[in-house]
């Protein structure tokens, strides 16, 4: 069983950030930790990750490296049976090369069962039957965000093709939950 934490869009909100660490390394007790850009350079700065916390991130579309082939801008994880695909944007964006059809053949060849993402500052937890792909967003931890969506993370637990995701606010309540088998 694996226990991951899920951040995005921390725009250099250390504070929340933190909190939302706090919470995730401390009491759901996280194997991995998924940033999933605009600012996960943020991570830096913080200083609770614990050393054997694996941690996976990926660039947003703020990020200048965002279309460099410096680094992957995405990226596929196998976790016990379940591939996901980690993407700081649930579509092709206006930012990607035109020839860029990564997340869109993923889906549709369905070598991927969920796709991990940011981006829209609105947390989402969907299935969607006619792709058979779980999607996540676990919003963002921005002090006032534009669309009034309060700041939130994710925890998801992984047990073999069972999948558990919650979503949280800052003071830890749940927001969301949702438990599918992938």
């Amino acid at each position: 069983m694996k226990s991951i934490g899920i951040v995005s869009d921390s725009y250099h909100n250390l504070n929340n950030l933190q909190k939302a660490l706090n919470y995730l390394i401390n009491d759901r007790k996280i194997d991995m930790l998924f940033h999933l850009g605009d600012f996960y350079e943020d991570l830096d700065n913080i200083e609770i990750l614990k050393n054997d916390l694996q941690i996976f991130k990926v660039p947003g579309t703020e990020n200048y490296l965002y279309n460099s082939k410096m680094i992957l801008k995405r990226l596929k994880i196998k976790i016990d049976d379940i591939v996901f695909l980690l993407s700081h944007v649930p579509r092709k964006h206006q930012c990607d090369p035109i020839d860029d059809n990564e997340i869109e053949d993923a889906i549709n060849t369905k070598s991927i069962k969920s796709l991990i993402y940011g981006h829209t500052h609105q947390y989402r937890i969907f299935y969607d039957n006619n792709s058979s792909i779980l999607y996540i967003n676990p919003g963002h931890l921005k002090d006032v965000d534009e669309q009034g969506t309060p700041p939130t993370f994710a925890n998801m637990i992984i047990d073999k093709n069972r999948v558990i995701v919650k979503i949280y606010n800052l003071l830890n309540e749940i927001m969301l939950e949702k438990r599918y088998v992938l």
